[in-house]
């Protein structure tokens, strides 16, 4: 079983897949950088200022490399970090520009400006899960798919996050686990919020890997 970020749907006559929300990606500038004040950009037209990007490896790279690729102009990348956050506040500074999705923190943070791109160049990023049909699951990845099937992706201002990593040490409390790599997603159906309440913390172990999702409303 495995929860994937991709540019493109997975598709594969041996794998059970299913799409739990796809998320377009915006050009984020600073509102003092000449660029606020577009409607929509082509990424041509961004790629004359710096982009600050996640780290190589995340699916947003995938989808930067394949604008580049048909760019005449190839962007100056001075800086991958692989904090959101971090990213949202040089952007915010004028430091340079990036290209992600709209996370949770990029709404909160003052001082950004989201720009979409135009319709030729953009590019979505799809949030799946996805198992061999000839797979036995055990229970904790039955319950899993169960907290992934049960969301209701039409209502209006929700989001959800999920992390998980491959577990170092176990303790026997709440939470109580230590990873050697925590991965995260964040979704939302993107309304503009002024605040969140947490409607539900679901935690489970499978094989060597913790992971917990949280759900809330947002208004």
């Amino acid at each position: 079983f495995s929860l994937l970020g991709s540019v493109n749907p997975l598709v594969h006559p041996n794998l059970q897949v299913k799409l739990l929300h796809q998320q377009e990606f915006f050009i984020f500038v600073s509102k003092e950088n000449p660029l606020a004040e577009k409607k929509e950009i082509s990424f041509e037209e961004a790629a004359e200022y710096p982009f600050i990007l996640l780290e190589k490896g995340y699916t947003h790279m995938r989808a930067f490399q394949n604008l580049s690729e048909k760019s005449k102009k190839k962007p100056e990348v001075p800086f991958y970090f692989s904090d959101v956050q971090t990213i949202g506040q040089l952007v915010s500074s004028n430091i340079g520009i990036t290209l992600m999705t709209e996370f949770p923190v990029f709404q909160e943070m003052e001082g950004l400006v989201k720009i979409p791109l135009v319709p030729e160049d953009k590019e979505i990023f799809y949030i799946q899960y996805a198992y061999l049909k000839s797979a036995m699951l055990n229970q904790e990845v039955q319950k899993l798919i169960r907290i992934l099937d049960e969301l209701s992706w039409e209502d209006e201002g929700w989001g959800m996050g999920i992390s998980w990593g491959k577990v170092r040490e176990k303790m026997d409390v709440w939470g109580g686990v230590t990873v050697l790599t925590w991965r995260s997603i964040w979704f939302t159906n993107g309304v503009s919020e002024s605040g969140r309440t947490t409607t539900s913390i679901k935690r489970g172990l499978w094989f060597d890997t913790y992971y917990y999702t949280w759900s809330y409303r947002v208004w």
